[in-house]
């Protein structure tokens, strides 16, 4: 995956220091801890995945390689969840 890119029917909702994700679609729900919404902010189609693990680690203050495996992770998790796509793509 090149550029991971949210779907737009994902409704994004702040809840104490958790960002809640609702699926519109499959009235799916999921619940973020704070690294995994920054991860989810920066999918925004215009960012690979390098530029999003380098700036998760200068945010979070953490080594870049060990962002990048965290990244990775939770964009497959997202993209098995049918909320991500790769930019370009129109998703289902």
């Amino acid at each position: 995956m090149n550029k991971p890119k949210r779907l737009d029917r994902v409704i994004e909702r702040q809840m104490d220091n958790e960002l809640v994700l609702y699926d519109s679609q499959t009235d799916r729900t999921f619940l973020l801890n704070h690294v995994s919404a920054a991860i989810w902010d920066l999918c925004d189609g215009t960012n690979t995945i390098q530029d999003i693990a380098r700036e998760i680690s200068i945010h979070f203050h953490t080594p870049e390689q060990t962002v990048l495996d965290d990244a990775m992770a939770a964009i497959r998790k997202f993209l098995a969840e049918g909320i991500l796509v790769e930019a370009g793509e129109s998703g289902r």
